[in-house]
Order: C-alpha cells, then structure tokens, then sequence
C-alpha cells in the first residue's frame, strides 16, 4: 500500500516535471521565433516534450509500484532481482523507444522526448518547493 506522503511527493513531482516542460516549449517557441527554425522541427520538439513529460509520469508510477512490491518479498535476493528486472525493463524500453523515434521520425523528436523525460528529476528537485503552495 502506497502512503499518502509518498502520493503527495509523487503529485509534486509531477506538477514540476510539468512547469519545467511548459518552461521548456517556451524556450524552443522563442529559439523558433528567433532562428526561423522549420515549422515541423517545432511541431516534432513540442510533441517530443510532451510525450517525454508522459513517458516519465508513467514510469514514475511503474517505478513506485515496482518499489512498493518489493517491500513485501520474503527474501532480500527475490526483491533485489524484482528491482532490477523492472528497472531494466523500464530502462531498455524507454531507450529502444528514444532511438526508434530518433531514427524513423525526426532526430530532434528523440531529444525532445529525453529532455520531458527528465523533467522528472527536475521535478523532483522542485518537490520542496512545490509542497509550499499545494495543500493535499
């Protein structure tokens, strides 16, 4: 059973991994406005954020799930191995997935989808600040 300490973390770190995507589609709206940069580049990086920012709010959620079953095993080498096959699997999919895009569809798309991806970290980062100004 997940706490409601860590669900309030986890809708904090949520809420910043999306300040810092809309932060960042910003940023690429000026860059386009400044270098006159192809309309579908813009279109692929801010779809690349978006799905990226999603990509990590699932996996956030997975990695949570994966944590709190292993809390419950029996044997501390069943946990570990528990971890780590979900982590791999989480990882390698998430890496295969990057390099698909990268490769069929437009480059920029690929990087785009890493950058929302990480907003998690700098969510989790912006986590204490955050906790400030939500109530429940």
């Amino acid at each position: 059973m997940i706490d409601n300490n860590i669900k309030k973390d986890i809708k904090c770190i949520m809420i910043g991994s999306a300040i810092f995507c809309v932060i960042c589609i910003m940023i690429t709206l000026i860059i386009f406005a400044l270098l006159k940069i192809d309309k579908m580049t813009l279109i692929y990086i801010v779809i690349g954020i978006a799905i990226g920012y999603i990509i990590g709010v699932l996996s956030s959620m997975h990695m949570v799930r994966t944590i709190d079953a292993a809390l419950y095993f029996q044997d501390e080498k069943q946990a570990k191995n528990h971890l780590l096959k979900n982590n791999s699997i989480r990882y390698i999919g998430f890496v295969v997935f990057v390099i698909l895009i990268s490769k069929f569809i437009n480059p920029y798309m690929g990087l785009a989808i890493i950058l929302g991806f990480y907003g998690i970290k700098i969510g989790a980062y912006m986590t204490p600040f955050i906790k400030k100004y939500i109530k429940n």
